[in-house]
């Protein structure tokens, strides 16, 4: 994305609050920090799914992994971070 496209994008917005910007930097923080807790594995998982954009189904196929237990395990890994960061304050409408 070019400057333009940014400028353009944003023009007409307005200038987050200091209120606002910290919370967003608590929330990504605490959020980088419930994701390094993962395992490698389920870290690589959502990278694929969030990241790449990849379905269950892809990911399933690629990975040689029954696709209703995928299912089951990235809706428990999603659990473990929200838990996660409803741990350290962090509640659903602030992400």
């Amino acid at each position: 994305m070019s400057i333009d496209d940014l400028e353009e994008r944003h023009a007409g917005a307005t200038e987050p609050d200091a209120d606002n910007l910290m919370r967003d930097h608590r929330v990504a923080a605490a959020l980088a920090g419930a994701l390094r807790t993962l395992p490698p594995a389920d870290s690589r998982l959502l990278r694929l799914r969030f990241t790449e954009g990849l379905s269950i189904s892809s990911i399933a196929r690629s990975e040689g992994i029954d696709q209703a237990s995928l299912y089951r395990r990235v809706a428990n890994v999603l659990r473990r971070l929200r838990r996660d960061l409803e741990a350290q304050g962090i509640e659903a409408p602030a992400v």
